[in-house]
């Protein structure tokens, strides 16, 4: 590995063999779910309610960027809404992607978000239903 001038590190013929595993945040379950993203990548809530998640704290510094996936269960006998905070340094949608689907009895729902350093917004990138 060599300095390269940025203050990035050049990885040169690196060849990564090793399994990356993350270790997956249980989020507690309110009317508003809390989630901050310094504690990992992967964060899992089991509700029985319709919920909303908040503006994820601690988003990442200034020139970094950070992905999460987010999995939702519905432990209840009927579908419930999930809704994500858009506002301040909230999620955001795009045009693929314009809102969550609700979430059928007994499934989880996947959403994946991507921190947009320059914007300083989560940009929703995924989601997958009914698994």
């Amino acid at each position: 590995m060599t300095p390269n001038g940025s203050g990035l590190v050049a990885l040169a013929a690196t060849k990564f063999t090793a399994v990356h595993y993350d270790t997956i945040v249980t989020l507690a379950d309110a009317a508003t779910v809390a989630l901050d993203s310094s504690l990992g990548n992967e964060f899992y809530l089991s509700t029985a309610a319709g919920r909303t998640i908040g503006v994820p704290s601690n988003a990442p510094a200034a020139g970094l960027t950070q992905t999460i996936h987010i999995y939702v269960k519905n432990t209840d006998s009927g579908s419930h809404t999930l809704t994500l905070t858009t506002t301040g340094a909230g999620f955001r949608f795009g045009a693929e992607i314009v809102a969550i689907t609700d979430i059928p009895a007994g499934k989880t729902n996947h959403i994946i978000a991507k921190w947009h350093a320059v914007d300083s917004r989560w940009d929703v990138v995924g989601m997958l239903s009914s698994y």
